[in-house]
């Protein structure tokens, strides 16, 4: 467990590094043609005052019949380039308008480090000598990266999670026992989220794939004798993710998710069997 964590920090480390690298592009692109266009405005206002300057100056000077022999003309001017990167081309640009270039690329993307927290539940199912069946309550944390390519309809995530919760028993009973499940991976899952209209809030699905460790403990006393039992058993194992989700406002993501590990164990000395996790997560991404 404490390599996948540090191995977490370091792909957190270069993922926020890419991150800061790809913003800082982009703020220079839009940057860049936000001068062009102002240039070209500026060019626009010189031309059409002097324009509007030259029919001034024809209006208040009379003809003469060496004028109307060889009129001077005119050469039209180009007054309307249109740059194919901007909508805004042919009318004047607003400082409204930067700043909804500006918040729509840099203030409502779901591009960034993720972070989530959550509920979960999955099955008991142990037997030795005595015999647990029942439901578990966990804890789950996640950390990693979102990307969204061009605020797209699809995406990618590539996070770690971990699961940990503990077991009781009655200690009313003549046996007091207790019982931990971890479950920890490193996961890629495929995003698809579709836009509702007007607004940031998205609705999804999600499907992926994790590869991490399973660990079961099991700690029994039985008070009438003062022996005890004990069991513990860790695996790797594969892990298949999937569920539903809700994002409010392009970062307040909350998941319907279902962990399912591939691999169910049980070694000579007892049984244990994995089940389905199912989560109930919030994830905010920054």
């Amino acid at each position: 467990m404490k390599n996948l964590l540090y191995g977490g920090v370091v792909a957190l480390i270069a993922a926020q590094t890419l991150y800061a690298d790809e913003l800082t592009q982009r703020k220079a692109e839009l940057e860049r043609q936000i001068r062009e266009l102002e240039a070209q405005q500026k060019q626009q206002e010189e031309i059409e005052a002097l324009e509007q300057k030259l029919n001034t100056l024809k209006a208040n000077t009379p003809a003469t019949e060496s004028r109307q022999a060889a009129p001077q003309r005119i050469y039209p001017t180009q007054t309307h380039q249109t740059p194919q990167y901007s909508p805004y081309s042919q009318e004047k640009i607003t400082q409204k308008m930067r700043d909804d270039e500006v918040q729509k690329t840099f203030g409502k993307n779901r591009n960034g480090v993720l972070l989530g927290i959550g509920w979960a539940f999955t099955d008991l199912n142990y037997q030795y000598a005595s015999r647990v069946e029942g439901n578990l309550d966990m804890l789950s944390l996640r950390i990693g990266y979102q990307r969204f390519p061009n605020n797209d309809i699809f995406g990618w995530r590539f996070y770690i999670d971990g699961f940990a919760g503990i077991y009781e028993g009655d200690s009313a009973k003549p046996t007091t026992s207790t019982l931990t499940q971890t479950f920890g991976a490193w996961n890629f899952d495929i995003l698809m989220d579709i836009n509702i209209p007007d607004s940031y809030n998205y609705l999804g699905l999600f499907v992926g794939l994790g590869y991490g460790i399973a660990q079961f403990g099991y700690n029994s006393i039985f008070s009438t004798n003062h022996s005890a039992e004990y069991a513990e058993l860790q695996i790797n194992s594969l892990f298949y993710n999937f569920g539903i989700a809700f994002t409010a406002n392009a970062k307040h993501r909350l998941e319907l998710y279902c962990k399912l590990p591939a691999t169910r164990e049980y070694n000579d000395k007892f049984y244990w069997k994995t089940s389905a996790i199912g989560s109930l997560t919030y994830q905010y991404t920054f």
